[in-house]
């Protein structure tokens, strides 16, 4: 009786984990072979200005999307114009992420006055230019109850001539006391004009030295790279490398081949004889696409609209399989590791 119970019992355990390889296997499978699929559409119109694609990229059950779009329209709201894109996981977006409206997060700026030179309030003398200012308006206010010429003021008929010679030397002494303020506030002038124009020409002396400087050591690191890699090219290992990645590229181009596709293309060019040569080279990339690819040249206008519509995938083991055997080359190792020096 027991060892019917724990035969049984074995056999329980043995369907479980039976069970669970199966379901591993089956996700491993699926994972390997469902493709990563892309879906492209647009179209465009160079005399109306539009220009609009869109590609969708789905995977494992639409488990993983991912959605990018490009829209120009010249005589739509600018609002709407641009590249939008997003990245779902799970349902989840991820991306473009959720960002923090927080003003803390805000970076503080520099206030542009810092970087500017004030003046020296001590250059400025102002006091004494409005001090000079109010004692001339006094006197000419002064002046003015005198009365004007020709007008005959009460109790001037006894004027005696030292009251007019008076007169006269205050306006003798006023002249050059205002003459004398006003040379004061134009030198004052230069002399802060000469500060300023001294300091801008120090700051742009150093700006320039800064530049030069910069340049220079810019243009030392690139000939010592040019000179790193013209060496790195000339080795035998970097052309086992170079010939390895060329060999897996195509691969994975052949493996994004779209298997369903359509082209609909109405070009022209000002010169005819231009759009001609488009035309010859479009017929031999296309020879045998059929009526999937339909290209119309117009040789009276300059004209470029149509539209596109591309579909197909590619199969993470492929992805698998090409990375696989990029990392476990030896020479492609060396040439990665020499290119991110």
């Amino acid at each position: 009786m027991s060892i019917t119970v724990f035969l049984s019992v074995l056999k329980v355990i043995g369907i479980i984990l039976l069970s669970i390889f199966a379901i591993i296997l089956a996700l491993l499978l699926l994972i390997l072979f469902v493709p990563i699929r892309y879906r492209l559409k647009g179209d465009w119109n160079s005399e109306a200005g539009h220009y609009y694609f869109k590609i969708n990229t789905t995977w494992f059950l639409y488990l993983f999307c991912g959605k990018a779009e490009f829209l120009y329209d010249k005589e739509g709201p600018e609002a709407e114009n641009g590249l939008n894109y997003e990245l779902k996981v799970l349902w989840h977006r991820l991306i473009p992420g959720e960002y923090d409206d927080d003003d803390d997060d805000i970076p503080d700026y520099p206030d542009p006055d810092l970087y500017s030179y004030p003046l020296n309030p001590a250059d400025t003398d102002t006091g004494e230019t409005e001090s000079a200012d109010s004692a001339y308006r006094e006197s000419a206010h002064d002046g003015d109850t005198e009365g004007t010429p020709g007008e005959r003021v009460p109790g001037s008929s006894g004027e005696s001539e030292s009251g007019k010679n008076s007169k006269k030397e205050e306006e003798k002494i006023r002249i050059p006391v205002r003459f004398s303020d006003r040379l004061r506030e134009f030198t004052g002038f230069l002399r802060r004009l000469r500060r300023r124009i001294w300091r801008r020409l120090s700051r742009t002396k150093e700006t320039a030295g800064y530049k030069i400087h910069f340049v220079y050591g810019k243009m030392k690191r690139l000939t010592r790279r040019a000179i790193y890699y013209k060496d790195l090219l000339q080795k035998e290992s970097t052309g086992k490398a170079l010939r390895l990645l060329s060999d897996e590229t195509l691969r994975a181009l052949r493996a994004l081949k779209p298997r369903k596709y359509s082209l609909n293309v109405l070009y022209g060019f000002e010169d005819p004889a231009h759009t001609g040569e488009v035309t010859g080279v479009l017929s031999l990339i296309f020879l045998s696409a059929g009526k999937r690819v339909n290209y119309v040249p117009d040789f009276d206008n300059k004209v470029m609209e149509g539209d596109v519509f591309m579909k197909g995938g590619i199969k993470v083991l492929t992805i698998i399989i090409i990375l696989w055997k990029l990392y476990f080359d030896q020479s492609f190792r060396e040439f990665y590791r020499a290119v991110r020096r």
